[in-house]
């Protein structure tokens, strides 16, 4: 496929998903640990459960990484800072 096809139907999919692995894995894991020893208004707010992600989180730093389920761990840090920029 080339042409207007090629570019709305490639050939190789797109992924950020090596970003997100780098992302998680270099800086996420700070910043969630972060969450766990400060605390957060997700916990706060009984969205997050903290015995869960403290699992998750040291799933994460013993590796080895995958898609599924540690990229959902990014949502929690974009949420958690979404939140802290916007409560009092």
């Amino acid at each position: 496929m080339g042409g207007v096809l090629g570019g709305v139907y490639p050939k190789v999919r797109e992924s950020f998903a090596e970003l997100v692995e780098e992302s998680l894995v270099v800086h996420g894991v700070g910043l969630l640990r972060r969450i766990l020893d400060e605390g957060s208004p997700l916990i706060e707010a009984g969205l997050v459960d903290p015995d869960g992600l403290k699992v998750m989180v040291g799933e994460l730093e013993a590796g080895p990484y995958t898609e599924e389920p540690y990229s959902k761990l990014i949502e929690v840090i974009t949420l958690d800072q979404a939140a802290r920029a916007f409560l009092p």
